[in-house]
């Protein structure tokens, strides 16, 4: 696990850079105690210098959820990753109820949930509509390295209106902050909320 000095000097990195969010990550299952006293750490790292803090660590308990609250954790992601039809086609490791009683301890707790899915796993229109919220912030994350930069903007003009961008999300790489600034100043955008 990363030490808390070097995420305050990504927070610090970040900051400067108009982030508003710092996002970290774990590919667990779930955390186990120490894991957690760990993050709560860090957590406050974040909350110390002024940014909000999210965290996406796998499934959580409702007092794991109360934990990471108490340390001023603002937001929580879980991808509900696709339709719950077709769920059991692409996860084995866990099913959809887990994943919703994760988002019910989130929410329960008072913290934000930042929640996602992964469209084009073979589900159909409805099974889309399915996973889709009103008024949702549509991000474009992991695997955009492999976007061309027409396609991101498509993605833009057709709704998308938040990225993830720093060194990597999880174990996928990012594109570098720099041409993300860049592409976002040629085609006129703007950041509003910026988030790491």
């Amino acid at each position: 696990m990363t030490a808390p000095e070097e995420v305050r000097e990504a927070v610090l990195g970040a900051k400067a850079a108009g982030a508003s969010r710092f996002c970290m990550g774990a590919a667990w299952r779930a955390p186990n105690d120490r894991d957690l006293e760990k993050v709560e750490e860090l957590v406050r790292v974040i909350k110390d210098e002024g940014l909000e803090a999210c965290c996406t660590l796998g499934m959580l308990t409702g007092d794991q959820a109360q934990r990471l609250k108490g340390a001023g954790l603002d937001y929580y992601n879980h991808n509900l990753d696709t339709a719950p039809e077709l769920y059991g086609d692409i996860i084995t490791t866990r099913d959809y109820q887990d994943r919703l009683d994760t988002l019910g301890h989130v929410r329960g707790a008072g913290i934000h949930v930042c929640s996602g899915g992964i469209v084009g796993m073979g589900e159909s229109r409805a099974g889309r509509a399915g996973i889709t919220m009103p008024r949702a912030k549509v991000r474009l994350s992991a695997g955009r390295r492999q976007m061309d930069e027409s396609t991101q903007v498509l993605c833009f003009l057709a709704g998308a209106n938040s990225i993830f961008y720093g060194d990597k999300l999880l174990v996928t790489g990012n594109p570098d902050v720099e041409a993300d600034q860049d592409l976002l100043a040629r085609t006129g955008m703007h950041t509003t909320r910026a988030h790491a």
